[in-house]
């Protein structure tokens, strides 16, 4: 581990720490789970703020592995990761809420479903509105690679409105790959008027899907004791005129 931190603390040659971002995630196998929390985590998060881009972004492609392995052993270890992780969808740097973006991308495809649901979606769609062009054209990408054809992200509302404001932006590289992920979906781009249209009905699909299976769990058995009601109703009715037609 000293090792480890001494390539890290060294500016003569880059290329050292990059070496080490590449086995990340093999490190967070190796060590024993305490050495993972103590010291793996803060290692990775330096690196994540290395003064060069490709330490950076090497580094950020393994922070899935960190996730999985710190909620397998401990919660709290997991909750002081995603505090730190947090740090970077909020800073005032855009290049580390853009690398947010590249961490989300490597976490929806090995942190579990409900986890990257609760903790880091919601963060992830903020972006979509964030001030920087580069910030919302990394998320477009990551929509367009990875989101446009998954299986669950691709159904989601909140997932769908967020690719409609997009195809809004100002910037044309972001509204270009928005559109190719319509495509994907098998819609089409359509006048200012009808993407706000489109948008509303997408959020309060988001509020309807958030407040339904209460109400649904409330109404079914009136809703049924009502139906049955109805059902015996008409079948005497439907007795009663039988016999009329007898006599």
């Amino acid at each position: 581990i000293e090792e480890l931190w001494s390539i890290q603390k060294q500016n003569e040659n880059w290329r050292w720490r990059q070496f080490i971002s590449q086995q990340l995630t093999d490190f967070c196998a190796l060590f024993s789970p305490e050495t993972t929390a103590n010291s793996i985590m803060p290692l990775m998060f330096a690196l994540c703020r290395d003064k060069f881009s490709a330490v950076r972004n090497v580094a950020a492609f393994h922070m899935g592995s960190l996730v999985c392995r710190l909620l397998k052993e401990n919660k709290d270890w997991y909750n002081s990761c995603r505090e730190q992780i947090y740090s970077f969808c909020r800073s005032a740097n855009y290049l580390e809420r853009q690398l947010f973006v590249r961490m989300a991308y490597a976490m929806h495809c090995t942190v579990p479903v409900d986890v990257f649901e609760n903790d880091y979606l919601y963060e992830l769609l903020r972006l979509g509105t964030d001030p920087v062009s580069n910030v919302r054209l990394a998320l477009s990408s990551l929509f367009q690679a990875q989101f446009a054809r998954h299986p669950i992200w691709s159904e989601r509302a909140e997932v769908r409105a967020t690719v409609w404001k997009l195809l809004k932006d100002q910037d044309k590289d972001v509204t270009t790959l928005a559109e190719q992920i319509l495509n994907d979906w098998g819609e089409n781009r359509k006048e200012p008027e009808e993407i706000d249209r489109r948008i509303s009905f997408l959020l309060r699909e988001v509020i309807r899907q958030e407040t339904e299976p209460a109400e649904a769990e409330d109404e079914l058995k009136p809703f049924q004791e009502e139906t049955i009601e109805e059902q015996n109703k008409k079948a005497n009715n439907n007795d009663a005129d039988r016999m009329d037609t007898g006599s």
